[in-house]
């Protein structure tokens, strides 16, 4: 069990700046999901479908090397598919949330900026995979 744990903590250790990206976007997007009004289910769905795209970023390791899957590389079509979820998304779930009280009004504007980070995230790893990872 701890040789289990010591390879997943191998795998989640940010060791690129395409790591650090994904972090950022992960603790945003968790914190869309938390402070998004009760009856937005449609962009909660929406915010863990990003939150997964994460995870499988993340858990996917430098070219591959973590999730050996043909498409996975550092530009494949799974790569580029999770890099379009983390970009596109949060801005259909900012459209998405329905504001009707005084909770919850911060949470368009982070799931905007969360937008706004994937897309610099997804447009970097495409134009320079030597930097971000």
């Amino acid at each position: 069990m701890e040789e289990l744990l010591g390879q997943i903590g191998n795998a989640l250790r940010p060791e690129s700046l395409g790591d650090w990206f994904v972090y950022l976007l992960l603790i945003m997007n968790f914190l869309v999901l938390v402070i998004t009004p009760e009856k937005n289910d449609r962009a909660n769905y929406m915010i863990v479908v990003v939150l997964f795209a994460c995870v499988v970023d993340l858990m996917r390791g430098s070219n591959g090397s973590v999730i050996p899957v043909d498409g996975f590389d550092d530009l494949g079509f799974g790569t580029m598919m999770t890099h379009v979820i983390m970009g596109i998304v949060p801005f259909l779930a900012a459209g998405a949330i329905r504001i009707t009280g005084r909770k919850g009004r911060m949470s368009v504007p982070l799931a905007v900026l969360a937008g706004v980070f994937g897309v610099v995230y997804a447009v970097f790893a495409f134009v320079a995979p030597n930097v971000v990872y």
